[in-house]
């Protein structure tokens, strides 16, 4: 269970993790010929360390079990080869980086229909070493995790949320009694690829409200869902039942 944790760690922390310089044995002591004035210093190191352990896997494989809907749910966490492609190539690097460094294996993941976690339950049910890892839709996993079938991994001992490659608020809404069995971070290219927008019309928001500007709104911390359903009625009782 350790090992499938870390692997599952390591492969998660994705780009922006890096490893620890290596602390030099016997230094010597410094004398003060030798100190070096702030002006002369060096730029402080800005790699965010891992703290992940100097472990080995000789070659293991590791599983990821995924979705077939959405392109994005396989390339987030693999990709066979350079495309030239920014983000993808970025995965590639990624991925090459933890292969060197853990002498693991990231396999092609194994896909499945686009439904529910059926499946990835049975599997477990059956004692099928199927996968170390499921990216599926958080909405399926839920009942996979109420039943069991997922690990903890606030629990698990290298899981560190409060890292930046981590979604720290939405993990905190999937976290229920301090247990965290769903994560989310910079692996999952969705919040590359499927960004939303909305569009508004200047015009009718000021016959509305006479105001033009949504934008303090949103900066004021002040744009709910409330205060967007209130524009939408408002906007559908002026223009649509009076035509």
């Amino acid at each position: 269970m350790k090992k499938t944790a870390l692997l599952l760690a390591i492969l998660l922390l994705a780009a922006m993790s890096c490893s620890q310089p290596a602390a030099e044995e016997n230094a010597e002591t410094t004398t003060a010929a030798e100190i070096v004035t702030p002006e002369e210093t060096e730029p402080e190191e800005t790699e965010i360390p891992d703290n992940l352990p100097a472990v080995q896997y000789d070659g293991a494989d590791f599983r990821i079990y995924t979705r077939e809907c959405c392109p994005s749910h396989k390339d987030g966490v693999y990709m066979p080869e350079q495309t030239g492609e920014v983000v993808a190539d970025a995965v590639y690097a990624r991925n090459l980086t933890v292969e060197e460094r853990f002498d693991v294996h990231i396999a092609e993941p194994i896909l499945g229909a686009d439904g529910d976690a059926t499946a990835l339950m049975n599997a477990v049910r059956a004692g099928d070493d199927m996968c170390e890892a499921a990216v599926w839709h958080y909405k399926h996993l839920g009942d996979a995790a109420s039943n069991g079938f997922l690990t903890d991994l606030a629990s698990a001992g290298y899981f560190d949320f409060a890292q930046p490659w981590w979604y720290q608020k939405v993990n905190d809404a999937y976290s229920i009694g301090g247990h965290t069995y769903i994560a989310v971070g910079m692996y999952d290219l969705d919040n590359f690829y499927d960004n939303c927008c909305i569009y508004f019309n200047k015009g009718m928001l000021n016959d509305l409200t006479g105001s033009s500007d949504l934008y303090s709104v949103v900066k004021n911390g002040e744009w709910t869902v409330d205060r967007m359903t209130e524009l939408y009625q408002a906007a559908y009782d002026k223009y649509l039942e009076e035509n």
